[in-house]
């Protein structure tokens, strides 16, 4: 009898160590999950954005492109709205001023989200007599999905480095349609 009750007891063990194989399996199949290319086309996406942004390529267009069409930089919202964002200020080829570092992705359910730190420089732009200095720093907070075009922005989000959005009191009436890495 002690035979039939180590088996059995060996089988209940067996048959409880499957089902919580099974359900851990299953919990796993179910948390979303990126791609290599997933991650490279991200990357991609947010270092457009810069170039995007210093250059007002397309009229602000290619800046607005790399948003959902519902997509949105704080308040702003749409296609137009947003190229007027990356119309504003020194804008050009030659114009290379916001950049990011550090990017983090990360698998959420329906896309991806992010942070990735972001610094503007001014390179003596305002006058020969201006020392290059960095304009502000901070991050940005991204949410990403997927889109048959490719991935694009959703929401983008800056926290400046006092840990939160500068005041629209704090803005110069030229910067207020620029984003916060523009300025």
């Amino acid at each position: 009898m002690t035979r039939h009750r180590t088996a059995t007891w060996m089988l209940i063990a067996v048959i409880a160590a499957a089902g919580s194989y099974a359900a851990i399996s299953a919990q796993k199949a179910s948390e979303p999950t990126l791609t290599a290319e997933d991650y490279v086309a991200i990357q991609q996406l947010t270092s457009r954005y810069s170039f995007a942004l210093d250059t007002g390529a397309d009229n602000g267009y290619m800046y607005a492109d790399l948003y959902t069409p519902d997509g949105n930089f704080g308040k702003t919202v749409g296609r137009d709205e947003l190229a007027k964002l990356a119309r504003g200020g020194r804008r050009g080829p030659m114009n290379v001023r916001n950049m990011g570092t550090f990017e983090v992705i990360k698998p959420a359910p329906g896309g991806a989200t992010g942070h990735i730190y972001q610094q503007a420089i001014n390179f003596g732009e305002r006058d020969k007599k201006t020392p290059t200095e960095v304009d502000h720093y901070g991050r940005y907070e991204d949410v990403f999905v997927k889109t048959p075009d490719g991935w694009r922005f959703k929401s983008r989000t800056f926290i400046n480095e006092s840990g939160g959005l500068k005041p629209a009191s704090q803005r110069t009436s030229a910067n207020t349609a620029t984003p916060p890495a523009a300025r």
